[in-house]
C-alpha cells in the first residue's frame, strides 16, 4: 500500500506524521519503506539517521527525486506499507506519487492560511483522483491548539466540510512537544521514554496516530474479485438512495438542513450549491458570497443602476 503525507506548502506537519505512521506501521508488519521526495529538507533522513542507532524495528529509507510513480509500483511489490513524504511544494514528486498511491493524507493546521491554501491545491488534487480513481483522499487537520476555549479546529472543520471531494478525517493531531521529541529522536511518540508524571502526553498522542491509522484503513478496498459491474451495481444504488431522498427534499420544504452548509440548505439544495460552484470553478463559500450579493443588489436596484 502506498501512502502519501503531501501538501503544497510547509510547516504542516508534514514529516511528523509520516515518520509517526512509519513508526507506528514498523511495529505492527515490520515492512515499512519511508521514501523521502525533497532535497532541500532533511527531516526524514536524520529521524532514519536516529533510528538506525537504536533497536527499535528497521523501516528502509529511500532518498528519490523527480517522477516517483515507477519506483513507488516496485516499492509497492517489496513492502507492505510505502510511505512517501515529497516537498512541501506542488512538485514533480508530489504529482507523481499521488497518481500511483492508494491514500493521500492533506495535513492542514486550523489556520485561515493553511485552510485557504486547500482551495488553491484542489484542481491538483480533482486531477491526481480522475488519474488514479482508487486514490483515497483525508484532510487530516495538524497543530490543533490544545487549549479547550480554542475556536480555530471547528471554524476549519466548518470550512473543510465545504469540500465533498474528501474526507475529513475525525482524528486530530494536537500541538504536543512529544512529536518534537520523536521526530529528533527517530522514534515514533509511541516509542518515546517518559517519566510517570509526563506519560500523559505520550498517550494522548500515541492515541492520535492509532486513530488515524484505524479511519485509513477502515473503508473497504476493491480486491480481484469484485468485478466491475459489482462496484457500478453499488455505486448506482446509491445514487438511486440519493436521488429519491432528494425528490422527497424538493417536495418538501422543512427538511433536515445539512450540515456542510451551516445548516442553511437541505442535502437538495446543497447538492445544487455543490454543482453550480463547481461549474464556475470556486469553493461552495465562494459562490454563495457572490449569489447573495448579486441577489442583493437586485433587490436594492444597484443592478440597474449599473446597467445605466
Amino acid at each position: 500500500m502506498i501512502i502519501v503525507v503531501g501538501n503544497s506548502k510547509g510547516s504542516v506537519s508534514k514529516s511528523t506524521i509520516a515518520t509517526n505512521l512509519a513508526a507506528a506501521l514498523a511495529n505492527k508488519t515490520g515492512q515499512v519503506c519511508l521514501v523521502a521526495g525533497d532535497n532541500h529538507s532533511r527531516t526524514t533522513l536524520h529521524w532514519v539517521e536516529g533510528r538506525a542507532e537504536t533497536d527499535l524495528p528497521k523501516v528502509t529509507f529511500i532518498e528519490q527525486l523527480g517522477d516517483l510513480n515507477e519506483v513507488l509500483l516496485k516499492l509497492d511489490r517489496k513492502f507492505k506499507y510505502v510511505i512517501v513524504d515529497p516537498a512541501g511544494k506542488d512538485s514533480r514528486e508530489f504529482r507523481s506519487s499521488l497518481a500511483v498511491a492508494h491514500i493521500a493524507i492533506l495535513p492542514v493546521p486550523p489556520s485561515q492560511a493553511d485552510v485557504d491554501n486547500i482551495v488553491k491545491l484542489k484542481p491538483v488534487l480533482t486531477e491526481a483522483q480522475q488519474l488514479n480513481p482508487s486514490l483515497r483522499m483525508y484532510l487530516l487537520i495538524t497543530r490543533a491548539s490544545a487549549i479547550a476555549k480554542s475556536r480555530d479546529l471547528s471554524h476549519a472543520r466548518a470550512i473543510l466540510a465545504d469540500y465533498d471531494e474528501f474526507m475529513v478525517l475525525n482524528a486530530v493531531m494536537y500541538e504536543r512537544n512529544i512529536y518534537h521529541d520523536a521526530l529528533n529522536s527517530g522514534r515514533g511518540v509511541m516509542e518515546v521514554h517518559r517519566s510517570p508524571s509526563q506519560l500523559r502526553d505520550k498517550q494522548l498522542a500515541t492515541a492520535e496516530i492509532e486513530a488515524i491509522l484505524r479511519e485509513i484503513m477502515t473503508f473497504p478496498k476493491h480486491y480481484p474479485g469484485e468485478t466491475t459491474a459489482d462496484i457500478n451495481e453499488f455505486v448506482s444504488s446509491a445514487e438511486a438512495t440519493k436521488m429519491q431522498r432528494q425528490l422527497e427534499q424538493i417536495l418538501d420544504p422543512e427538511a433536515p438542513r445539512n450540515r456542510r452548509t451551516q445548516y442553511l440548505f437541505n442535502d437538495y439544495e446543497h447538492d445544487m450549491v455543490y454543482r453550480a460552484a463547481k461549474a464556475r470553478y470556486c469553493s461552495m463559500q465562494a459562490f454563495m458570497r457572490q449569489a447573495v450579493m448579486q441577489a442583493t443588489r437586485k433587490v436594492l436596484g444597484e443592478d440597474k443602476q449599473d446597467a445605466k
